[in-house]
């Protein structure tokens, strides 16, 4: 006790600072204490696995991973949404292969699939053997053979008819083979901003119309050139001009410049002295294009009704 009171005396405190450094004392030795229990509480769970399975529960099991894939033949051309499935794509891939097919493809090899993007590269490694593309099940051909004795018995089907493409609406397309609804909507919107097609051939500038789709299309349809809308090429403004996707802004006002300086057009032919139109772009616009005050056709030179 002597020797504690000598080293409080030897400090020179007094006692009320003498009070508050034993409360600071027992303040320190509480948080080492505290430090050191819960340092022991964190190896504990640390170091026993049965503590940390109760503490720490295990995320739950996404049961769709564990789902079974199914395998057999198929015609991709033909299998059912529940047949995609039940082969291991995802609702979503199932829907990016929908839109690519709405485009009217036709599937014939395993290449085809390839290009749609949605369908991963693993799945159709697992499904390689799988594919057909030729009817599982054909169905039975049936001959009917007719009355030779009655010659009303007997019936002749002709080819069907073509579609008269510059006046077909969407309904009319989609009823061609091969035609969806998105090739549809394509070719409608080009042969508006055109004004028509003047020929078949037009077809392969339509953008996003796919290869097959338009070899298809142009063997089922025919091309009426007298419902082609035409500019009248010596009274036509510059916009009215520039507005058809074969000409553009900066040939339209050279057109008009060239009128302006040299006249009205006494041929259709003379717009060829103008620098910007080229012997390839007036073969293309040729079609769309007529003398308003002679009311010739651009084509044949008859008088227009």
């Amino acid at each position: 006790m002597k020797l504690f009171d000598s080293f409080w005396r030897s400090l020179e405190l007094n006692k009320r600072e003498r009070s508050g450094m034993i409360v600071l004392a027992f303040i320190l030795l509480a948080i080492i204490t505290a430090q050191s229990i819960r340092r022991q509480w964190v190896y504990e769970e640390e170091s026993d696995p049965r503590l940390a399975m109760v503490l720490i529960p295990e995320p739950p099991v996404d049961l769709t991973i564990l789902k079974e894939e199914s395998f057999f033949p198929f015609n991709p051309n033909e299998l059912a949404d529940s047949g995609w499935l039940a082969l291991g794509l995802s609702e979503h891939e199932l829907q990016g292969l929908r839109n690519y097919m709405r485009s009217g493809v036709t599937f014939h090899s395993r290449e085809d699939l390839d290009r749609v993007y949605s369908i991963p590269d693993l799945w159709l490694e697992r499904h390689a053997d799988d594919l057909r593309f030729h009817p599982l099940e054909a169905p039975p051909i049936i001959f009917h053979v007719p009355d030779l004795a009655s010659a009303e018995t007997s019936t002749t089907l002709g080819p069907k008819p073509l579609l008269e493409l510059n006046s077909a609406d969407s309904i009319d397309l989609q009823e061609l083979t091969g035609v969806g609804a998105y090739s549809a909507r394509k070719v409608l919107r080009f042969r508006d901003a055109l004004g028509g097609f003047a020929s078949a051939k037009q077809l392969a500038e339509v953008w996003g119309l796919h290869p097959e789709v338009r070899t298809k299309l142009i063997a089922q349809v025919t091309i009426d050139s007298t419902l082609v809308r035409r500019i009248a090429i010596d009274t036509a403004g510059k916009r009215t001009i520039a507005a058809h996707p074969y000409i553009s802004w900066k040939a339209a006002k050279a057109l008009v410049n060239y009128r302006e300086h040299h006249g009205l057009f006494n041929r259709l032919e003379d717009i060829r002295g103008c620098l910007l139109v080229s012997d390839s772009l007036y073969r293309k616009i040729e079609p769309y294009l007529y003398l308003h005050d002679r009311r010739t056709h651009p084509s044949n030179g008859e008088n227009r009704p």
